[in-house]
């Protein structure tokens, strides 16, 4: 061949001197070689690529100029086309191009030997690379998030749901499978609020329950904005369900919460409006009596620092027992406690904290606790008539001579009929001489869950 292209002796004209002028006339790198692997074909864009001249490596073998090729995947691939006649095609780094990537075509030829076109693909490869890294950050961002990420047709048929939907509820979400996973009663609604957006173009939101694989019925909430064209018609939606089941509970437990205060809030005015009532039309001198009405008051607050403390789930006998008595200088430290872990209802808690007041208020004034070596028992436990009873007894001793009041104050009042009827039980008081004895039951409720 001649340095412009053709066999030497040959006519342009002539159907071999047309290849040598097509081979020229390719972008590709290309070059052959003959059965022994001596280069007899290597065009222009082959001198641009390797860096040699056609004269330098006309005859030579290709190992001769690259050695190091034969072990390697495209030389294997180029011994496999000259002893069995397979062609192989190939994207690899350039070893002669570092940082360059090219694609190889790998031809056996009819009278032996084999060609090669060599394609610099770089550009090609790098735009693939950055497809391929875009695809795996959306894979794993649709995957690896909490949600459920999914698209839909402009017709609202889903076509992709990420793979937690089958973690969640062992189907696929596609076709008729998302119905069967959401609960029976959200099937029509959850179809209704689709087809609406789908038909308007308005953003999909909806909170309804979907079946997981435990059989257990969990809230979601699903969520889908349009793509539109340039046209302004939707070309795809775009969704994503998340699990908000606990915030579904917190939030119906916080409004019931604010009906339960609400509630409360009415009944401890009504309750402060009564020991005001009771307390300031009482026989007992203006100052006395305001001191009094204070000190319930304190007490009440008490128990109501106990009960938020507890988030008004309920609260221990002792607990009740000891943050009133605490607030009553001189008391909760010889009064003995003892009684199992009980926790009681608000309710309970909040009219026991008055008897409590009431009763550590009187032994402070006239009884056990008055004295030095006065001391006060208070014992509980649970007694099972028609249903589970908390039997309380308040016993006083070591302190002065009991007798009866002659007048029922306040307190005993509250303590003898108010905290009777407010806790559905009985209330005794019995002023023995050795002490005063006073015994409560009452059903007992079970706390908030």
């Amino acid at each position: 061949m001649s340095d412009d292209g053709q066999t030497r002796g040959e006519s342009p004209a002539s159907p071999e001197g047309r290849l040598d002028d097509f081979i020229e006339s390719v972008s590709d790198a290309f070059y052959a070689v003959d059965p022994e692997w001596r280069i007899v074909v290597f065009n222009r864009a082959a001198e641009e690529f390797f860096g040699f001249k056609r004269d330098a490596v006309l005859g030579r073998s290709i190992w001769e100029i690259w050695p190091a090729g034969r072990d390697t995947e495209f030389g294997r691939a180029c011994e496999r086309a000259m002893s069995e006649g397979l062609g192989a095609h190939m994207e690899a780094p350039s070893a002669f191009r570092p940082g360059r990537t090219v694609e190889l075509r790998i031809t056996p030829l009819r009278a032996g030997g084999a060609s090669v076109a060599l394609t610099d693909v770089t550009e090609r490869a790098r735009i693939q690379a950055q497809l391929r890294e875009a695809e795996e950050d959306y894979r794993h961002a649709a995957e690896l998030n909490p949600q459920v990420a999914w698209t839909a047709q402009p017709d609202g048929q889903l076509d992709r749901v990420a793979a937690r939907w089958r973690e969640w509820t062992g189907t696929t979400g596609l076709g008729s499978s998302y119905a069967d996973a959401l609960h029976p009663d959200d099937v029509q609604r959850t179809f209704d609020v689709w087809g609406r957006s789908v038909a308007t173009g308005e953003p999909y939101d909806i909170l309804h329950r979907v079946r997981r694989t435990t059989g257990e019925h969990r809230w979601i909430r699903s969520r889908a904005y349009p793509r539109r064209d340039e046209h302004g018609a939707i070309i795809r939606w775009y969704g994503s369900t998340e699990d908000v089941h606990e915030q579904k509970l917190a939030e119906e437990h916080l409004r019931l919460m604010v009906l339960e205060l609400n509630h409360r809030v009415k009944n401890n005015l009504a309750t402060v409006q009564a020991i005001a009532v009771q307390t300031l039309r009482g026989t007992e001198a203006p100052e006395a009596a305001r001191e009094a009405f204070l000190q319930r008051i304190t007490a009440l607050a008490a128990a109501h620092d106990i009960l938020t403390r507890e988030q008004w789930d309920g609260v221990g006998v002792a607990d009740i027992a000891e943050g009133v008595l605490r607030a009553l200088d001189g008391a909760a430290d010889r009064v003995r406690l003892v009684g199992p872990d009980i926790r009681l209802a608000p309710k309970t808690a909040l009219a026991l904290s008055m008897a409590f007041h009431e009763l550590g208020t009187n032994a402070l004034k006239y009884g056990a606790l008055s004295a030095p070596a006065g001391q006060v028992r208070l014992d509980w436990r649970v007694e099972d008539a028609a249903g589970p009873t908390l039997a309380l007894q308040w016993a006083e001793s070591g302190g002065p001579a009991v007798a009866a009041p002659k007048r029922r104050g306040f307190g005993s009042r509250l303590l003898e009929r108010g905290l009777a009827s407010e806790l559905r039980g009985e209330v005794e008081v019995l002023y023995e001489p050795a002490g005063v004895r006073c015994t409560i039951r009452t059903p007992l409720e079970a706390p908030a869950a």
